[in-house]
């Protein structure tokens, strides 16, 4: 029987991320999702990533999140 440390409940970007992270962080990690992942939500409108922002600290998110995207994408 598998004991994981922390059940992500959702395959979303925010769930995919949260497992992922927590994993980097030595953590043991199960993910679940009902569909295939980043077909909900995040397959939909909400993971949409938008670069029009008026606000310097949403701008500034925005690009970190971008930067975090592309290296994680790359593993």
């Amino acid at each position: 029987m598998r004991h994981e440390e922390l059940v992500v409940v959702g395959g979303g970007i925010v769930g995919c991320f949260t497992a992922y992270f927590a994993a980097e962080k030595g953590f043991r990690v199960a993910l679940v999702e009902a569909g295939h992942l980043g077909s909900g939500s995040s397959g939909k409108s909400a993971g949409i990533h938008t670069t029009q922002l008026v606000l310097p600290i949403d701008i500034q998110l925005s690009k970190r999140s971008q930067e975090i995207y592309r290296n994680v994408a790359t593993e």
